[in-house]
């Protein structure tokens, strides 16, 4: 009789087990959705396919603006502490972005190893304050990258921007610039911006602190004739040659 509950307890535990791992990933998006929604950064699936441990969706938004497909292998290890992790690749129109994941019970989520590339013109809708339309591509290698449920993001690595160019009002080549991320002072992302040499002499920072308030402060310069009478027009020159950018704002 022991021998018969043991085999019994066995075969509840592998049905369990087997359920957990072959759960739906479009019922397990249906029960939570509500929850998403409640977020201050909401993020919309559509076309879920797959389990909840290894799956994708046609398309994935935040605050219903489309991003792109979705592809995740996830561990059941963060699982035990209420936590949800593993390996998220996101495709974008003119990209992809792959990283290790870790997402908590309150919308805070951590990506380590974020490696990836994607195009500016996908960049740009989420930053509608910058008065110019740019181009080019943003080539990224970030050790970890903190985003916090309020939205802020805290971040470690580097970006290039490759092949950078401005469309809009005017066209001009900027050649190759390098973004340097820390974790700022207060929260949020301090950006050091530097040139390699190309058409666009710049250097400065960009500040986007805890609070969603950003702080642009770039000097720049160019021997282009073309590029440097345009960059005339947005400030007066320093003792160097070069036009000083001051904006503030809220994000």
């Amino acid at each position: 009789m022991k021998r018969a509950w043991y085999y019994i307890l066995i075969g509840i535990i592998t049905y369990l087990v087997a359920l957990i791992l072959t759960f739906p990933a479009q019922r397990a998006y249906t029960i939570t959705a509500p929850y998403l929604k409640a977020l201050p950064a909401k993020p919309v699936l559509s076309g879920v396919a797959g389990s909840i441990w290894s799956g994708r969706a046609d398309t994935f938004g935040i605050n219903y603006r489309n991003i792109g497909a979705l592809e995740w292998e996830l561990s059941p290890w963060p699982f035990f502490t209420g936590r949800i992790g593993g390996d998220v690749a996101l495709h974008l129109t003119d990209g992809l972005l792959r990283a290790d994941t870790l997402l908590a019970g309150n919308g805070d989520a951590t990506l380590k190893t974020l490696e990836g590339r994607l195009s500016l013109t996908e960049l740009q809708p989420f930053f509608p304050m910058l008065p110019i339309t740019l181009g080019g591509v943003l080539d990224i290698n970030v050790e970890k990258l903190m985003i916090l449920a309020g939205g802020v993001p805290e971040s470690r690595g580097v970006a290039v921007w490759r092949n950078a160019e401005m469309l809009a009002p005017q066209q001009h080549r900027l050649g190759d610039l390098k973004l340097t991320l820390s974790p700022g002072k207060n929260g949020g992302t301090l950006v050091e911006v530097s040139d390699n040499g190309g058409p666009l002499q710049v250097d400065g920072n960009v500040v986007i602190d805890a609070k969603q308030r950003y702080k642009i402060d770039l000097r720049l310069g160019s021997v282009e004739k073309e590029l440097s009478q345009f960059l005339s027009v947005l400030g007066k020159r320093d003792s160097k040659g070069r036009v000083a950018v001051k904006l503030e704002g809220r994000l």
